[in-house]
């Protein structure tokens, strides 16, 4: 009996000695990063960009996490970074609802996209017929939502002297050159309160006039 019991003891030693032993921990699955793809930029005469915003000079940009179906429509939408704006970030909302992606490797289908979207109240186009009176609103609303930026950073005026920097430049030496951004940078700086003395202004012939004047 002892000799029997001795050796059943021998022959499980090792099964339970195996049994102690730890086993590896199993390694975490990948995190898949979210895609972030080009913005989507709407101006007024966009259906997805409400008019009642426009009005009062609303513009932001919202940035949205989208996790897609897999017919890469958004099955979910969550607001990753505000426009500050509520009713403009569910605008944006409504406008990825209708986006649909399209994964360039089928075997390894994207499941979540990052999609800026931006609504802008100007254009190139739409400069010319601006008026002072609808960039009095335009500031008003900037400075109210965006505080801790200078006016110089309002989409259109970053617009402007874009423009007048690209075209104005054009075959001048460059003192000239430099001697002309002076001046428009000076003319964005006086454009509030150009505008504020004289609302039906044309946006545009007024910040021309900074222009010439800081000449």
């Amino acid at each position: 009996m002892r000799i029997t019991a001795l050796l059943t003891a021998l022959c499980l030693a090792p099964a339970l000695v195996a049994a102690e032993e730890p086993t590896a921990p199993t390694p975490p699955a990948a995190t898949v990063m979210p895609v972030k793809v080009r913005e989507v930029s709407l101006r007024p005469s966009d259906e997805g960009y409400p008019p009642e915003l426009v009005a009062k000079g609303v513009q932001g940009t919202a940035e949205l996490l989208l996790t897609l179906a897999s017919d890469g429509s958004p099955k979910e939408i969550v607001v990753q970074s505000s426009s500050r704006s509520a009713a403009l970030d569910q605008a944006a909302i409504a406008v990825a609802k209708g986006l649909t992606f399209k994964s360039k490797d089928p075997a390894n289908p994207v499941r979540q996209v990052v999609v800026p979207i931006e609504f802008v109240r100007d254009s190139l186009t739409t400069l010319p017929q601006k008026t002072c009176r609808e960039f009095n609103v335009d500031l008003a609303y900037f400075k109210t939502t965006f505080p801790e930026l200078e006016t110089r950073q309002m989409p259109v005026v970053n617009m402007t002297i874009g423009s007048y920097v690209s075209y104005g430049i054009v075959g001048l030496a460059q003192d000239k050159a430099v001697a002309y951004m002076k001046r428009v940078e000076s003319a964005a700086k006086g454009l509030a309160e150009a505008c504020a003395k004289e609302p039906e202004a044309g946006y545009i012939q007024t910040f021309t006039r900074l222009v010439k004047e800081a000449g």
